[in-house]
Order: C-alpha cells, then structure tokens, then sequence
C-alpha cells in the first residue's frame, strides 16, 4: 500500500474510534502539525517517522480489538460464574 492510501486508512481508523491526533503524537513523538498535513493531505513522511505511525497503527488496532473481545466476554464469564456459584450453594 502507498503511503498516501496508507494515511488515508489511518485518519478514516482514526475518524471511527474517536481518537485525537493528540493521542498519536504523544504516543509517536510525531510532530502534530506533520501528522495532520500527511494524515489530510498525504504529504510525505520520513521512513522511520512513517514506521512510527504504522507501529502506532497496529498496536492500536490490537488493542481495540482486544478491548472488544473483553466487551464480548464478559457478560459470558458474569453468567458462567453465577451459574457455577449457584451450583456450590445449592
């Protein structure tokens, strides 16, 4: 994937989970008004300040979905535990 349709990709991500170009730069060390002009205009990027962002990216991605999976869980362990608890106390 080109870096432009890459930015793209990020900033749509970005767009849907709520997340601040803040958190980006904070995380990255990214300078915030670079981040913004590759993210909304595609301008270029040094590799390795584009290897941040990427990195960036992916854990990001990980820990959505993980925090989604435990969202998922959760109501499924709260029922196994209470029915496990109901069977020692019965």
């Amino acid at each position: 994937m080109d870096p432009w349709q890459a930015a793209k990709l990020i900033k749509m991500y970005m767009q849907q989970h709520n997340i601040p170009q803040r958190e980006v730069v904070e995380c990255t060390g990214l300078n915030q008004s670079h981040l913004s002009q590759h993210l909304n205009k595609g301008t270029p990027m040094k590799t390795n300040k584009r290897a941040a962002l990427y990195t960036w990216f992916e854990n990001k991605r990980k820990e959505v979905i993980e925090r989604k999976e435990a969202l998922i869980m959760l109501p499924l362990m709260s029922t196994k535990f209470f029915v496990a608890a109901t069977l020692v106390f019965m």
